[in-house]
C-alpha cells in the first residue's frame, strides 16, 4: 500500500484530485508532496500507507496506470 501511495504522490496534484480520493488520503499525500526532509517524508509515506489499508486498492491503481 506505501508503494501504491508512493505512486500518488507522484502524480500531478490536478491527476491526484481527479482520482476522488477520500479526504484524509487526499490531505496526507498532498502534504507529502510538500515535505523537504527525506526522514519525514518516509514517515509520512508510512502514514499514507496505513491510511490506505482502509481503502480499496483497484480503483486508484486502474486511476495510476491510466494516469501515467
Amino acid at each position: 500500500m506505501q508503494k501504491l501511495g508512493e505512486g500518488l504522490i507522484a502524480l500531478h496534484e490536478s491527476d491526484i484530485r481527479e482520482i476522488g480520493l477520500d479526504e484524509e488520503l487526499l490531505e496526507a499525500i498532498l502534504d507529502a508532496r510538500q515535505i523537504k526532509s527525506h526522514s519525514a517524508l518516509r514517515r509520512q509515506k508510512q502514514y499514507i500507507g496505513k491510511i490506505m489499508r482502509h481503502v480499496d486498492p483497484e480503483p486508484i491503481r486502474a486511476a495510476i496506470k491510466r494516469l501515467s
